[in-house]
């Protein structure tokens, strides 16, 4: 850990930064720490931090299910990191979520009283059982060899069946958190607003997960902790430009049928223009050439603009499109957007710090073949 700081003081700074801000948040309230108010109870930290983070830590599950349940084992060395870095990134999206609520203290009347027939609270629920599957699915991976040789054993032979779930729960999860707009037709302009949200949800979730697992891969060979497999690499890119070819398809043709693809100027007219050709058009041209997809930069470049265009329509579904009432104006305040900045440095930090911390013996030599982080 000290070296750690050592070396990156800056990062430690921001950190520090942030968690001096959640405690600012849990003894002052919401109120103060954002521009919220019961006109606008939705805003930057749910946008991004929420719809946008997790959409982009999918790639977890999507990685385990294919290699685990549908057998496609020469992806099995992107398996643990993808795990790592997903089981994190969900956890700070919980954490996220109960720095976005009124009284977090109060969370646990959920499980006492909940409320069946709300989406928000299957939406809860299933990031619950997701973050859980998460850890079931990467303790075998980094338990300590020769400790809790038990509850690897265990883990490893309920291992189909955890992957199963949480692929169900992913998609479930990010289906959900398109059906909560779904009741609010009036308050999303034309351009971001689809009764096919819960599906283009999930289909750039996908896409923007596996666009997070050749980003990682691409800077832990910077780092030196694993060779960049530009073959392996490549053939992930074209899995996720199915998928990104499957979402501008749904949602142009659901745009034509029902009239609404047309622009009107203005700044929400520019943000679509750029989210759709930047964001997922051009990536899914870029992964088609054989000349981007067997070079590491060209694959960098296309999913980190995936990456982009997933956050740019959850921006643009939760706050850009969004018709506020009358007279309502929102705009997050500064202390929101270092909340949202640490919800997304946190993770990267430790995951930087961990993917290197975790390596025994085991894990050393494992890397030099490629197979571990």
């Amino acid at each position: 850990m000290k070296r750690f700081i050592d070396e990156h003081k800056i990062v430690s700074l921001l950190l520090l930064l942030g968690v001096l801000v959640v405690f600012y948040r849990l003894f002052w309230g919401l109120g103060a720490v954002s521009a919220l108010s019961d006109s606008q109870p939705w805003g930057l930290i749910k946008a991004f931090n929420i719809l946008a983070c997790a959409a982009l830590a999918a790639g977890a599950t999507v990685v385990a299910a294919m290699v685990y349940v549908f057998g496609l084992k020469r992806f099995e060395p992107v398996v643990r990191p993808a795990l790592l870095m997903g089981l994190i990134a969900h956890t700070f999206v919980l954490g996220a979520l109960m720095y976005d609520v009124g009284s977090p203290i109060d969370i646990w009347r959920i499980v006492l009283r909940p409320n069946i027939r709300s989406i928000m609270f299957l939406a809860f629920l299933c990031e619950v059982v997701y973050t859980a599957a998460l850890i079931c699915e990467a303790l075998p991976e980094y338990a300590v060899q020769g400790r809790y040789e038990g509850l690897k054993r265990f883990l490893k032979s309920i291992r189909g069946l955890v992957i199963v779930v949480s692929a169900v729960m992913a998609v479930v999860y990010q289906s959900t958190l398109g059906a909560l707009y779904l009741v609010s037709p009036h308050r999303i302009t034309p351009l971001w607003y689809s009764p096919w949200l819960p599906v283009l949800f999930f289909l750039s979730a996908v896409a923007g997960g596996l666009g997070v697992v050749i980003v990682e891969a691409y800077i832990s060979d910077k780092a030196g902790r694993r060779p960049f497999d530009v073959a392996l690499m490549g053939q992930l890119g074209m899995i996720m430009s199915i998928f990104l070819w499957a979402y501008l398809v749904l949602r142009i043709a659901d745009m034509a049928a029902r009239g609404t693809l047309s622009f009107s100027g203005g700044a929400g007219t520019g943000w679509f223009i750029v989210e759709i050709s930047i964001g997922f058009l051009a990536p899914a041209i870029l992964i088609t050439l054989k000349n981007v997809r067997n070079n590491p930069a060209g694959l960098l470049m296309a999913s980190a603009f995936v990456a982009l265009g997933v956050v740019m329509n959850r921006l643009g579904v939760a706050i850009i499109g969004w018709r506020n009432q009358p007279g309502v104006t929102y705009f997050p305040s500064a202390i929101e957007i270092c909340a949202s900045f640490f919800f997304v440095l946190a993770p990267i930090a430790i995951y930087s710090f961990t993917s290197g911390a975790l390596l025994g013996p085991e894990g050393r030599d494992k890397a030099t073949h490629g197979m571990s982080i």
